[in-house]
């Protein structure tokens, strides 16, 4: 579980000041039990902001421990006499003396919350994350597995010479000629990446297609898309590119973007992340600057945009992460299911919150679920059926 900056502020000041929620003390002292090196900086900062704040009022302890006159007695002098330390000493052994404190806490909220028998995970079997693998259809049908371990050329298309390497599926020729159109398709727990013959790097994820020609014609260059997709668009003066989702269409120029547009979700999503794009659908047209998210709901001509995408969430499983920010466990199953290629099945109603989710996507399913424990919520995996069950307390 990683602890996002923002929200343990949020829970660190709740949960100081006691006015933190039962739900919002089990999220607290969860990112606790999951604290690392690299997360030093955060407390060590919270703990100056708490120590200030009691200087001007009463109103902030930690599950009333003195934490002051652990501090006090760590940096008594000779003399006994007591004086502030320098700022680099005392967030030093302030993070130390709070992680103590946190982990004493921390055992007896375990104890106090422990869930009851048959709460946490059953499995026959683990999973293992997703891997680099694809499947290319080419112009007469054919079909080529991809993965990463067979590299070389693998075919010619027209004027392009196809090949498989480290980096991907690469197309190499000159524009022109018979128009010919390849399909990179994955499947559940796969993604690929691929490099288009004018230099466009695009990684696709799981549960998608790619339609392309192999060459692009002399006034324009076009693909067409389902699922999600990460654009990296080879700027080409006077020949502008088009991505194509249905009845939806974006016009780039040079850019760096996200699209994910699953068949079976009711909603597009366009996030921009450098550059300038134009997405339209049917008479409807927007035009995005970096930061912001066409939001498109499938059946209509309506765009909303987000003027505040969370570009992190977004583009997590670029960077090879499953990342989730205030989001509904439904949504994290879909990714879940679509990333471990699993079923899921949910038996209940599943809880009404939000939750926030970090982990790598080459984590094991095992290790990717342990937040629900985290919130007493009961799974089986059968390896053997590729099921995930959720059964919510």
């Amino acid at each position: 579980m990683e602890i996002f900056p923002e929200r343990f502020s949020y829970l660190f000041e709740k949960y100081s000041t006691g006015k933190a929620t039962p739900e919002e003390q089990t999220e607290f002292w969860a990112a606790i039990a999951s604290f690392r090196d690299e997360d030093k900086v955060l407390i060590e900062s919270l703990m100056q902001q708490w120590w200030d704040k009691r200087d001007m009022d009463d109103d902030h302890t930690i599950n009333n421990i003195d934490s002051e006159k652990m501090l006090r007695r760590v940096f008594a002098s000779g003399n006994n006499r007591v004086t502030r330390p320098r700022l680099r000493y005392w967030t030093a052994a302030a993070a130390v003396i709070f992680l103590f404190i946190a982990a004493g806490a921390y055992l007896n909220w375990q104890r106090q919350t422990a869930p009851h028998k048959g709460v946490l995970a059953a499995t026959t079997h683990d999973l293992p994350g997703g891997s680099t693998a694809a499947t290319l259809t080419l112009d007469d049908g054919s079909k080529i597995k991809l993965d990463s371990t067979h590299q070389g050329l693998l075919t010619r298309q027209g004027n392009a010479l196809v090949r498989n390497k480290q980096e991907g599926l690469i197309y190499e020729g000159q524009p022109g000629g018979a128009v010919r159109y390849n399909i990179l398709t994955t499947y559940k727990g796969e993604q690929y990446p691929v490099t288009l013959e004018d230099g466009t790097r695009i990684l696709l994820d799981a549960s998608s297609s790619l339609r392309f020609p192999v060459t692009f014609d002399a006034h324009e260059r076009r693909v067409e898309i389902t699922g999600r997709a990460w654009f990296e668009i080879a700027p080409v003066a006077g020949k502008p590119f088009y991505v194509i989702n249905g009845d939806k269409k974006i016009v780039v120029l040079g850019t760096k973007f996200n699209v994910t547009a699953y068949n079976n979700e009711n909603t597009t999503w366009i996030t921009l992340v450098t550059g300038s794009i134009k997405v339209q659908t049917g008479k409807a047209s927007q035009l995005l600057t970096p930061g912001q998210e066409a939001v498109i709901h499938n059946g209509t001509e309506q765009i909303q945009v987000n003027n505040q995408a969370d570009v992190e969430e977004t583009i997590a499983w670029v960077t090879g992460n499953i990342t989730f920010h205030n989001a509904d466990i439904a949504t994290i199953l879909h990714e879940i299911e679509r990333w471990y290629d699993v079923q899921v099945i949910i038996k209940g109603t599943l809880p009404d919150k939000k939750y926030y989710f970090s982990v790598s996507r080459s984590a094991s399913l095992v290790d990717a679920l342990r937040f629900l424990e985290i919130y007493h919520i009961k799974y089986i995996i059968n390896g053997e059926n590729k099921t995930l069950t959720i059964q919510p307390a």
